[in-house]
């Protein structure tokens, strides 16, 4: 999923770097989309990955998705996003 904050496009650069740093854990304390931790994972430099966010709805976002949920693969907007952030609120 792409937004406005995205780390997408510098995801393999950043991880190039994590990855030589010498610990077994990776913390990812602000996991938004989790572009960069996903490549980290994907790359299997770290025993173990622990991510965190103070966005709620990131955190109700990976929340779902580790339940299983999917999200859909047709494009979305701002406004889409916003009508959704209110109907959350209800």
């Amino acid at each position: 999923m792409s937004y406005w904050g995205s780390k997408k496009k510098l995801a393999t650069d950043i991880a190039d770097i994590l990855c030589k740093v010498d610990s077994d854990i990776y913390y990812e304390p602000f996991c938004g989309m989790a572009s960069v931790g996903v490549e980290v994972a994907r790359r299997g430099c770290f025993a173990r990955c622990e991510w965190s966010d103070a966005s709620a709805d990131g955190v109700a976002y990976w929340s779902a998705v580790k339940r299983g949920w999917l999200p859909s693969a047709s494009p979305s907007s701002q406004a889409r996003g916003e009508a959704l952030r209110r109907w959350r609120r209800v």
